[in-house]
């Protein structure tokens, strides 16, 4: 079975062979490089072979039990983290479980041999996955109220900043003082923008372009980073962090601008696809930063960091909402199998864009009944273009028919009611 674990400037693979032997490998040191642990040694090529059979034997487990009796080769290789809920090859670095929260029958493991012995007085943070700790109840109107922001983000940065750009923009009147973030070379935009109807300051960014390769290459690295030198645990996506530092001292800035000129008052962070991946990490900047996060809702997001981070993000946001529709492929990565895992709560419309039945998922975050049931299965990236009837693109066609409509009536009582353009003529 192979073992990860971190070592100063390397990855090591342990290879334990039933007793007879182990080999550590350093995945720096060039093809050839193995020491003997104990017993005979094996190549280079055998235990990488052998350390990727067991990642992907450990990610496959759903279910506690599957993942503690999972072998390769013939012995133990899984963890069960409680934390998480997820099952990992013992000693990944990314998962980062702590001792107190994880199950082994592993030999090298650290963890305790018997799940039973997991509680809330041996992992202190499980209660704040095990239970609900949104303040707040899931407020639809609300949520496509923002989603309309995030969708306005596509627009063209002219357009943001009159506040015209179509549909979006139309079915949030009264919207002020607009202030656009741009990076070009990075294929990134915000907005920050004053919203009258609900008092709130909102940050929105924009997903990814899917023209820019820049940003298409960013978003499937794997690399994490542990951008938290007090929380070392904590690990999040390396491109989605660098997004996020591109535009981190303007959006700061232009909140800290709208406090000072309109008095103390709540932000609202919100995106879509990459965006929301960024909002995910901006919400949690600014609470450090010392500013008061309302909610934060997203849109189509992939996961964002490790089980740390979910954790980090919960108890500094208790208000969370990750909105997944149907069988957009987006929020299915980075996969769990790396140590990838999503923040909670989910939201999940399984129907099409004008169908706003919905499920309240577990707070886990990785509710299997929700938008995981779809798992590796066929997807469909039409169902990643509109959240909630809201195009997320500018210019869209109406081929949707009826999401201006569900937009308009659900804001009737706030904004009037506006006529919804004919199935196939631009918004």
């Amino acid at each position: 079975s192979v073992f990860l674990s971190d070592s100063p400037g390397a990855m090591r693979f342990l290879l334990a062979f039933s007793g007879c032997a182990a080999v550590e490998v350093h995945a720096s040191a060039g093809a050839g490089a193995y020491r003997a642990v104990g017993g005979s040694a094996t190549s280079v090529l055998e235990t990488q072979a052998a350390s990727a059979q067991a990642v992907a034997a450990c990610g496959a487990a759903e279910e506690a039990g599957e993942c503690m009796s999972t072998k390769v080769l013939g012995v133990y290789a899984c963890g069960w983290c409680a934390l998480t809920a997820t099952c990992h090859a013992v000693g990944s670095g990314f998962n980062a479980c702590p001792i107190g929260c994880c199950a082994s029958k592993a030999a090298l493991s650290s963890c305790t041999k018997d799940l039973a012995s997991i509680t809330a007085q041996t992992c202190e943070l499980l209660p704040v996955l095990t239970e609900p700790k949104n303040t707040t109840h899931y407020k639809e109107r609300l949520a496509i109220r923002l989603a309309n922001f995030a969708g306005a983000t596509y627009c063209n940065k002219d357009s943001i900043a009159a506040w015209d750009c179509t549909p979006q923009c139309r079915h949030l009147r009264g919207v002020e003082d607009v202030w656009v973030i741009s990076r070009p070379s990075a294929n990134l935009v915000a907005l920050i923008a004053w919203d009258p109807v609900v008092n709130r300051t909102v940050v929105a960014f924009r997903g990814t372009q899917m023209s820019s390769a820049k940003n298409w290459i960013g978003n499937i690295d794997f690399a994490h980073d542990n951008p938290f030198p007090e929380a070392p645990q904590v690990a999040v996506h390396g491109g989605f962090w660098r997004s996020w530092l591109e535009m981190r001292g303007e959006v700061i800035l232009g909140i800290r601008d709208r406090l000072h000129r309109r008095g103390d008052h709540q932000v609202l962070v919100t995106g879509h696809s990459l965006g929301g991946a960024i909002a995910a990490l901006c919400a949690l900047e600014l609470t450090r930063e010392g500013f008061a996060v309302d909610e934060l809702v997203t849109f189509g997001s992939p996961r964002v960091g490790n089980g740390a981070f979910n954790v980090a993000l919960l108890q500094a946001v208790p208000n969370c909402w990750r909105v997944t529709h149907a069988r957009d492929p987006v929020p299915h990565v980075p996969p769990r199998s790396v140590g990838f895992y999503h923040t909670a709560r989910e939201i999940f419309y399984q129907y099409d864009p004008t169908d706003l039945t919905h499920v309240e998922c577990d707070p886990s975050g990785e509710a299997a009944v929700c938008a995981n049931r779809f798992g590796s299965r066929v997807m469909n990236s039409d169902d990643h273009m509109a959240y909630l009837g809201v195009p997320m693109a500018s210019n869209q066609p109406c081929s949707w028919g009826r999401n201006s409509t569900v937009v308009a009536l659900l804001f009737s009582g706030d904004e009037g009611e506006d006529e919804a353009p004919e199935p196939g003529r631009p918004c």
